[in-house]
């Protein structure tokens, strides 16, 4: 912004009243995203979260399609002539100040892929950028369920076989304690030690929810076999006669083989399915197996 001040001044020295005038140079410069934005800062399973900074102060449009849809143009922001749409929205930008914002109303699909589109423009001086593509998937939050449930294919004098299949690709963790033995094992401030120092810290981990939506111990005194206590210690093969895992691939059955075993014996063998996204299964589950005579 400037100030233009002129006077008139004669032969005399006689001068006239000093006039004023203001004015503004246009501003030509492209609207354009500042280095590193946009980016989506966030990804759920049902939405998504971008954030962008530019280079001036703009307007930004946004347009969510499903992936493979028809690629909108500049006008068609303006216009809201966009079929499709999952999410459309525009943002006032202020030059070199980052705005967060969603790009739909939590109503996407698990583990599907979308395409964003972001436009730029200055209405001041009727430029715009070149509309940018961002491409994103969903993430998977959903636990794995059993298509065929876990059960025993094989008995021998010392090892059990167990069958079953899951709906997607994960891991089975395992672990196997005398029929009827305590399992889990309750927390220590219950009377037993559980300080292992090789447990597991579940605050470390990614796959749980912020805060266990389950307690620890059920009314009688006995971990519940949902909470996420329970299913840390069968992760991690804590207080176990017998532990380990097995991948098993989606809809395909898996066997695994606890051995090891005495002859004549019955076994409780708990086992959680855990998905590649690393969701656990809902809760621990148990089968009883026994091992044969081995005469």
């Amino acid at each position: 912004n400037y100030y233009l001040s002129a006077v008139l001044v004669d032969s005399r020295e006689q001068r006239s009243p000093v006039k004023h005038i203001s004015f503004s140079t246009p501003d030509n410069t492209v609207p354009a995203f500042a280095t590193g934005h946009p980016y989506l800062s966030q990804i759920t399973n049902i939405g998504a979260q971008v954030t962008a900074m530019t280079t001036k102060s703009c307007k930004l449009y946004y347009a969510l399609l499903p992936s493979g849809s028809t690629a909108p143009r500049a006008n068609d922001f303006l216009t809201e002539s966009i079929t499709g749409l999952l999410g459309f929205g525009s943002v006032d930008m202020i030059k070199n100040a980052p705005e967060t914002f969603w790009v739909n109303d939590d109503d996407l699909e698990e583990v599907k892929t979308y395409d964003l589109y972001l436009w730029l423009t200055d209405a001041d001086s009727g430029l715009s950028s070149a509309v940018r593509k961002i491409t994103f998937t969903t993430v998977d939050k959903t636990p794995p369920e059993f298509v065929n449930d876990l059960h025993v294919s094989r008995e021998q004098a010392t090892s059990i076989s167990l069958t079953g299949a899951i709906n997607e690709a994960g891991t089975i963790y395992w672990v196997a304690v005398p029929e009827g033995e305590e399992y889990p094992k309750p927390p220590a401030n219950n009377g037993i030690d559980t300080s292992d120092p090789n447990a597991p810290d579940d605050s470390d981990e990614e796959n749980n929810e912020e805060e266990d939506s389950e307690p620890a111990l059920d009314t009688d005194g006995k971990v519940n076999l949902a909470s996420t206590y329970a299913k840390l210690q069968v992760i991690y093969g804590l207080n176990a006669f017998k532990s380990g895992r097995v991948s098993a691939r989606a809809n395909t059955d898996f066997t695994f083989t606890v051995s090891g075993l005495t002859a004549q014996h019955h076994y409780d063998i708990y086992y959680l399915a855990v998905d590649a996204a690393g969701n656990y299964a809902e809760r621990v589950e148990m089968i009883t197996g026994n091992t044969l005579d081995n005469i």
